[in-house]
């Protein structure tokens, strides 16, 4: 691993190298002049490799890269046919409940923007259903072989649901089960699943059962989830070893394929779907982003009407600190029964989640489990207080 941990403005330009990559199918001189294992380590993070593999010119790509391309989209190629038999089994079983099941997020591009499935990394597949519909659901999806992970947060703070079914070879593959489109109230209210669903298009390459949101929507829901990653970064998982998640271009290229996708009516209408969320601040810094990085098209009418944007209510809500956000979500939700609800589950989460995630093998008595949740946050606090300033 000697030499993968550089410094930020050496992955910026090498990110930035790839993102020109992607554009013209010719890697440039930064990326023939990078470091092998860090120029590997960046495409990796990306998730850039099995549609670099897809998208360059063979002839300008040296014999030593290209090997690792084609390596990465085989594996791809063969994790994606194990993924969507389990997927299409879920997608079946919700639609057999009468659920109305939606593909979302990188699946639902992979399967409609992308020139192969493959070329879209990812490590799951999100499912949207109505809220009314999660009990059915998880019934459903138990009924068909199943298994439901234990996850933190009930079903009034909570909106996904993690289930997991082993492929044909014995591997586990996920489906995050979605009831609302996010756990934040504020988020979740930008889209409801009846009008996703009543704007939704067919995926016929995956499934006869399976719809995703429109392009307009689709749009507008990758330029919110982009920015709500790279405000709030967590962290991803890549070869056993936990990595910052970085403004990925697999974001971003969501947005630029999704764009170019548009016709004149379908820009008016984004436009104007983006003021009535209040997210066109949001849509206006990812298509400049995307413009910047990927050399999307962006006609000057739809720049101009974005321009003037000013600072949303969800882009209030995701910059803003821990304890102003909770003040938001509890003020977006329903009558104070729930914000109660929320707030007991905040602060005394389920206990099967609780057993899941805390426990050490044995029948551990609940409020120690509270203990090992609550004590590493007030040491991590304490320590920062001696920090010197």
């Amino acid at each position: 691993m000697t030499g993968l941990r550089s410094d930020t403005q050496t992955q910026a330009a090498l990110d930035a190298a790839l993102a020109a990559w992607l554009g013209s199918g010719r890697p440039g001189d930064d990326v023939l002049a990078a470091d092998p294992a860090q120029l590997r380590h960046r495409i990796d993070l990306n998730g850039a490799g099995p549609l670099l593999a897809l998208k360059s010119d063979p002839a300008a790509v040296p014999d030593d890269i290209a090997r690792f391309l084609r390596k990465r989209l085989v594996a791809r190629e063969m994790w994606e046919e194990q993924h969507r038999r389990v997927l299409t089994a879920a997608l079946d079983a919700l639609d057999a409940a009468g659920l109305n099941p939606l593909v979302m997020k990188g699946t639902a591009l992979a399967y409609s923007h992308y020139p192969r499935p493959a070329a879209w990394v990812r490590g799951d597949s999100d499912v949207l259903v109505e809220e009314e519909g999660r009990a059915a659901a998880f019934a459903a999806l138990e009924d068909a072989g199943f298994r439901r992970a234990a996850t933190a947060g009930g079903s009034t703070l909570n909106a996904e649901a993690l289930f997991q079914r082993r492929d044909m070879m014995g591997d586990w593959h996920d489906i995050d089960l979605h009831w609302r489109l996010n756990s934040s109230p504020v988020l979740a209210r930008v889209f409801s699943h009846a009008e996703l669903r009543a704007r939704s298009t067919p995926l016929p390459d995956l499934h006869d059962a399976a719809f995703a949101p429109g392009r307009v929507d689709a749009l507008l829901f990758a330029a919110v989830h982009r920015r709500m990653h790279i405000d709030r970064p967590t962290h991803i998982h890549l070869n056993g070893v936990a990595h910052p998640v970085i403004d990925s271009l697999s974001w971003l290229m969501d947005i630029h394929l999704l764009f170019e996708s548009l016709d004149r009516n379908d820009k008016r209408t984004v436009i104007a779907r983006a003021e009535e969320k209040d997210i066109s601040d949001i849509l206006r810094d990812a298509l400049r982003d995307a413009r910047s990085r990927l050399g999307t098209h962006v006609p000057e009418d739809v720049a101009a009407a974005l321009a003037p944007a000013r600072r949303g209510r969800v882009t209030r809500y995701i910059d803003a600190q821990p304890a102003r956000a909770l003040v938001l979500n509890l003020a977006a939700m329903e009558g104070m029964r729930a914000r109660g609800a929320a707030l007991r589950e905040r602060v005394f989460p389920p206990r099967d989640y609780m057993h899941a995630r805390f426990s050490r093998g044995h029948a551990d008595w609940l409020p120690i489990l509270h203990l090992r949740r609550i004590l590493p946050g007030v040491a991590k606090h304490l320590r920062r207080g001696r920090e010197p300033s």
